[in-house]
């Protein structure tokens, strides 16, 4: 609520252009993020509250210039690693605040074959990023699989990764993940004591793989890749 005030406070100091809106303004980095939110879930909704003038919403070429300068690859997110060993690395002498969840799950996708000018390459197929030894098909995707890491101690959850597929990842793509994930969150200050996943048969295929087990009477874990 403080930064919509500060915004229209800013907004009203700002010179009105041709089109009758505001022109130079500078938006706060967490409010264009809001704004980007709002016009990816209802771009209708965008417009009424802008056109209407309700909230002093950026332009949508600013959205767009905000969407191009971002780096938006699949694969493990190094910024989100960062960020996670900066508010980690107090914790260095307690270990157990660095305890976590590795979470993962899919969700399906429309299928789209988008040329991006600025990288030079196509966007809509398959990619597991540099995270996976698989080889990749070059077909378009229909899924994302993403990952991310709750700290048992904390109230915050942070994404660290996604990956598009074709149908639901094949078990071995996410044996090779879902290491590769726990490797890169411990260099970053992160634990993981335990992963969550839904039941879909891929998922058991790579915990079965990685010799996890939901039968009575058998392992229900497995060694941490770094303990070995």
């Amino acid at each position: 609520e403080r930064q919509v005030v500060m915004t229209y406070v800013k907004h009203a100091a700002a010179k009105p252009g041709n089109n009758g809106f505001k022109c130079g303004m500078r938006y706060e980095p967490g409010f264009l993020i809001e704004c980007l939110l709002l016009r990816m879930k209802s771009s209708k909704a965008y417009h009424h509250l802008r056109a209407n003038k309700i909230l002093p919403l950026p332009g949508p070429s600013t959205l767009r210039r905000l969407i191009s300068s971002s780096d938006c690859g699949f694969g493990l997110n190094q910024l989100a690693l960062e960020n996670i060993a900066k508010v980690l690395n107090k914790y260095e002498k307690q270990p157990h605040l660095r305890y976590g969840t590795l979470m993962w799950d899919e969700m399906s996708i429309r299928k789209d074959l988008t040329w991006d000018s600025r990288m030079m390459k196509w966007n809509g197929i398959i990619n597991f990023g540099s995270d996976s030894t698989q080889v990749a098909p070059q077909e378009l995707c229909d899924h994302v699989l993403v990952l991310l890491f709750r700290p048992l101690r904390d109230s915050w959850v942070q994404p660290i990764g996604w990956f598009a597929s074709k149908g639901a990842a094949n078990y071995k793509v996410l044996t090779e993940i879902i290491f590769k994930a726990i490797v890169m969150l411990y260099r970053s200050g992160a634990i993981v004591k335990c992963v969550v996943c839904d039941g879909h048969s891929c998922n058991k295929a790579a915990l079965k793989n990685m010799n996890i087990s939901c039968a009575k009477e058998t392992d229900n874990h497995f060694l941490h890749p770094l303990n070995g």
